[in-house]
């Protein structure tokens, strides 16, 4: 692996209000995110690979006579060579996420601008803040954690770039799919989700399984289930504030349910 893949730890550009980020202005630990970034512009010759992950706003680059727009969600990967040119839509704030390798695995020569939409939104970005917080810390084995995070990444990016093009119903499913995983508590009856989705119940039901391999309903059971257990052993919430911000209203019901899921109650799997 360390033949094929090697992320730099040189120092890379931090963004300053209203002026462009070269890479001959170093001021930042790759890899790095830059956090609401207002008037957004980038102009740069790329000196070293570089991935860049879209995380909120919208932005636009312009790479040889060609035109792309992305929105959150997009991951770039920047080559050696290549003359860009960027800036953001509407003077919406930014953040993005960013790493520099001196090598990737199985990158061949590609040709124009590499970039995917990133279906598995919750797991790249869990991804990416370990691999700064990770970095942060600059001993052998943080060393070898970012390594593995930023492989990931990377390895998630080549996944979603040879899938291909989707429905426009399946990337509503699984935006839906995103937001129950980082919020299970909210309102997810079939009938909501359906109408957020803009589809039919059994057309929602048939995508959930085909993608999750569950039914909407046991979806959201699991993910509700999951997110307790986390919150049991790193809370000392009450067990009613805790149901309340799962979505239960009842109490008796939550603990039910959590020890028909787990085999046991949720105070015996706290203590």
């Amino acid at each position: 692996m360390k033949n094929s893949f090697q992320p730099l730890k040189f120092q890379t550009p931090v963004y300053e209000k209203d002026q462009p980020v070269f890479p001959d202005a170093p001021m930042r630990t790759t890899p790095y995110m830059l956090h609401n970034m207002q008037n957004w512009k980038w102009e740069v010759e790329v000196q070293e690979l570089t991935l860049q992950y879209l995380m909120s706003g919208q932005i636009v680059y312009e790479i040889n006579g060609q035109i792309y727009e992305a929105t959150k969600g997009t991951c770039f990967l920047f080559t050696p060579g290549q003359k860009l040119a960027g800036h953001s839509i509407d003077a919406k704030p930014v953040t993005m996420f960013a790493a520099h390798f001196k090598k990737l695995p199985n990158l061949g020569n590609p040709d124009g601008l590499i970039h995917a939409p990133i279906r598995e939104i919750t797991l790249f970005e869990e991804t990416a803040a370990y691999a700064v917080k990770s970095r942060q810390r600059n001993d052998e084995r943080s060393d070898r954690q970012t390594e593995t995070a930023l492989l990931q990444l990377f390895h998630l990016m080549e996944d979603n770039l040879a899938r291909g093009p989707v429905s426009s119903i399946q990337m509503k499913v699984e935006e839906l799919i995103e937001q129950i995983k980082r919020e299970p508590g909210r309102d997810w009856r079939v009938e909501v989700m359906s109408e957020k989705a803009g589809i039919s119940r059994s057309q929602l039901t048939r995508w959930f399984n085909r993608l999750t391999g569950n039914s909407p309903n046991r979806y959201v059971i699991e993910r509700r289930i999951a997110q307790a257990i986390q919150l049991l052993a790193m809370t000392n919430s009450p067990l009613a504030e805790l149901a309340n911000a799962l979505g239960y209203r009842d109490v008796p019901f939550f603990i039910r349910q959590f020890r028909k899921e787990t085999g046991m109650s949720p105070g015996a799997l706290r203590k």
